[in-house]
């Protein structure tokens, strides 16, 4: 099994992260650093014994202001199959969420609030809207693309990369089509209200 790289981080972060937090900042590392921008890594704190604890896993940028994006608080190294369970346990909310408004457009995936740092999915009926904001999850966005078109099965999913939040993580804006097509507007419901986008 492969081993994560490790970045040490401070105990005032540490603190945080276990009160529920997921953003460690760059002033609150500590030690030498590991790893690439992008890459997953484990977070640990150094305790007065001198040992070090686990605090959790995150996506590491250290270009960017906020260093360390925490989306799990195991040591459980992330594959397909835990990405798949964080979008499917997101959509599944969601698309309760829906039934009952009977909206056709929603946000089906929170970054953060949905254990998954920097991504957001919007729904249009059957088009879904991607933005990959962090490096980490910029670099998940093709197993993302496979793992939505299985849980939603949308005709069209659009990447709309083209904002300045991007630069702080180091990325290029972009805006494309990742998969099918997408020929004019689409209808959206707001309970009696009608919209194009």
């Amino acid at each position: 099994m492969r081993s994560l790289p490790v970045v040490e981080v401070d105990s005032r972060a540490a603190q945080r992260v276990r009160k529920g937090h997921v953003w460690i900042y760059n002033n609150e590392i500590k030690g030498d650093l590991q790893g690439e921008p992008g890459d997953v890594v484990q977070v640990v704190v150094r305790h007065k014994s001198g040992g070090k604890n686990k605090v959790g896993i995150a996506f590491f940028n250290p270009h960017s202001l906020i260093t360390l994006r925490v989306f799990s608080r195991k040591s459980t190294i992330p594959d397909e199959s835990f990405w798949h369970e964080r979008l499917l346990r997101s959509c599944q909310f969601r698309n309760w969420i829906r039934v009952k408004d009977s909206s056709n457009a929603m946000r089906m995936v929170f970054a953060e609030a949905d254990g998954i740092p920097g991504l957001i999915v919007d729904r249009f009926d059957d088009v879904l809207v991607v933005q990959t904001l962090c490096m980490g999850v910029d670099r998940l966005k093709h197993l993302i693309v496979k793992i939505l078109k299985e849980i939603i099965r949308p005709r069209t999913i659009v990447e709309r990369n083209d904002t300045s939040t991007r630069k702080l993580e180091g990325l290029e804006e972009n805006a494309e089509i990742l998969h099918g097509t997408l020929d004019g507007p689409i209808e959206i419901r707001e309970g009696s209200l009608r919209m194009l986008v």
